[in-house]
């Protein structure tokens, strides 16, 4: 989750706990830990780089609420940090729900991949697909995050967050010595 020298931005990390929740990741999270949630804001190339070299060396794939600035209300885009045998690869989504009890997917429309959880929990890539109804699906779905993000009460999430940098943080419990020695 994003912090900044004042502390957690709940706002930030209500909106990221309810994509999490609405791609399918239950409320105390799974027995696997082969994804992150992060929160940014003012993302830059930097820290692209260093969210990479974590997910590389962490071994796991990172799904993103990007906030253009601190003081946005909601994000203003989402992305992922998906690892590949090459390295990872950065992309940028938006939210979609494509049928009615449906979780919520990231799109990429630049490479028209989908982004979901697998029975898992691990991040999955479908690629070479279109989302009909494009602006339905998003509406839905951005409905149905401003619905979570505002019923989530941030004190019961029960996690503290460290700092990546003062970019972004995670949760101490999600901490590997491989992570640390990426920050």
């Amino acid at each position: 989750m994003m912090i900044d020298h004042s502390g957690p931005d709940e706002r930030m990390q209500r909106w990221t706990e309810a994509l999490r929740r609405e791609m399918g990741m239950p409320p105390g999270g799974t027995g696997t830990d082969a994804t992150r949630w992060f929160a940014l804001s003012d993302p830059d190339e930097q820290i692209e780089v260093k969210l990479g070299k974590l997910a590389i060396e962490s071994r796991v794939d990172i799904v993103l609420s990007v906030f253009r600035y601190k003081e946005d209300r909601e994000p203003s885009t989402f992305g992922v940090v998906f690892r590949t045998l090459k390295g990872v690869w950065v992309a940028a989504g938006i939210p979609v729900v494509v049928g009615k009890d449906e979780p919520v997917l990231l799109y990429s429309p630049e490479s028209q991949c989908l982004f979901s959880l697998d029975e898992r929990g691990i991040l999955a890539k479908r690629c070479g697909e279109r989302v009909s109804g494009l602006q339905l699906a998003h509406k839905r779905a951005m409905k149905r995050l401003r619905k979570a993000a505002a019923t989530i009460d941030v004190n019961a999430l029960g996690g503290r967050w460290q700092a990546l940098g003062s970019e972004a943080s995670i949760p101490l419990s999600k901490i590997s010595k491989l992570t640390v020695r990426a920050a």
